[in-house]
């Protein structure tokens, strides 16, 4: 038969190692999924390394079309320059004022030459609705 002082002792030491074995598991599982519950910033130091990033990163890779750009011979071929007597630049956020040259899309937006021809080189839409300018390439 076991004393009783030693049943005390096997109990004290199983409650001891069980909470022990809790607190393990539960740090590991803290420490696992901290990845998902911090705040952005310190999420930064795992991107490309996660493989549940690595296969975000490729799905957004993927997803994105590459932007269509335009010369300036092409933005002068299919939107010549006209003078406006009326209008509003979105972009500079001012009038156009009479007799000033502007820029007509396809959408009907009008802009101001300096600022609509450095967007047009680089995207080949409109920079208020996003309507896309059909360019033509020459074969």
């Amino acid at each position: 038969m076991i004393s009783p002082d030693t049943l005390i002792i096997i109990k004290a030491t199983l409650g001891a190692v069980s909470v022990c074995i809790f607190f393990l598991s539960a740090a590991l599982f803290l420490y696992y999924f901290r990845i998902y519950f911090t705040p952005w910033p310190r999420i930064e130091r795992w991107r490309g390394r996660h493989p549940l990033w690595i296969s975000m990163i490729r799905d957004e890779e993927q997803q994105k079309p590459l932007p269509k750009k335009m010369t300036l011979d092409e933005i002068e071929s299919k939107l010549p320059a006209s003078l406006r007597l009326q209008g509003f630049c979105p972009v500079c956020l001012s009038n156009i004022k009479d007799e000033q040259m502007a820029r007509v899309l396809d959408c009907e937006h009008c802009f101001h030459l300096a600022c609509i021809d450095p967007w047009l080189t680089t995207n080949a839409s409109c920079p208020t609705c996003r309507k896309e300018i059909i360019v033509q390439n020459k074969v």
